[in-house]
């Protein structure tokens, strides 16, 4: 049975329980280049457990999706729904040791499994536990989801007018 990209992550609590950890699906491209740095930057400078690098997309029903109060913070989290109004995903993070912990916790108490955990199952329920969200909107900034052939040539094509766009040689 798949598990889920969480129980991988916790594989290592052992050695990262006391770090700050920066997180990016390993098949994706996320521009501009320094969109990780700026995210870390912010998730030190406020002091979050979690913060969340937020993209627009078009495609909600392929991501973590993330609705935001009137206030501009994190309310809610649907993973891949298959309708929805929301039009902000999450691709990348950075948090602190205590979820880390909070994860590890979380996992070890889960007895039975009836589909796979994914990665917006633990942030809703740090959100419900009152753990400190921040989102960092990422302003002029694409992300790139390069795991199948169609997607892939997709992300380059759109690379391509983003160099041509900007007057990059």
């Amino acid at each position: 049975q798949l598990l889920g990209m969480p129980f991988a992550l916790d594989l290592s609590f052992h050695r990262v329980k006391e770090s700050t950890i920066l997180f990016s699906m390993p098949d994706t491209l996320i521009t501009p280049i320094d969109t990780m740095a700026k995210m870390v930057e912010h998730h030190q400078n406020s002091g979050a457990d979690i913060t969340l690098g937020l993209f627009p997309t078009n495609t909600p029903h392929k991501f973590g999706m993330v609705k935001l109060n009137e206030d501009g913070q994190i309310s809610d989290f649907i993973d891949k729904p298959r309708q929805t109004n929301l039009k902000l995903m999450w691709g990348c993070a950075a948090w602190s040791a205590k979820f880390t912990q909070f994860m590890h916790k979380y996992l070890a108490g889960l007895s039975t499994l009836s589909k796979e955990v994914v990665l917006s199952d633990l942030f809703l329920a740090a959100l419900e536990a009152g753990y400190y969200f921040e989102p960092f909107q990422v302003k002029n900034g694409h992300y790139h989801d390069i795991g199948t052939p169609e997607s892939f040539q997709a992300a380059v094509y759109d690379l391509a007018l983003q160099q041509s766009s900007s007057g990059i040689d």
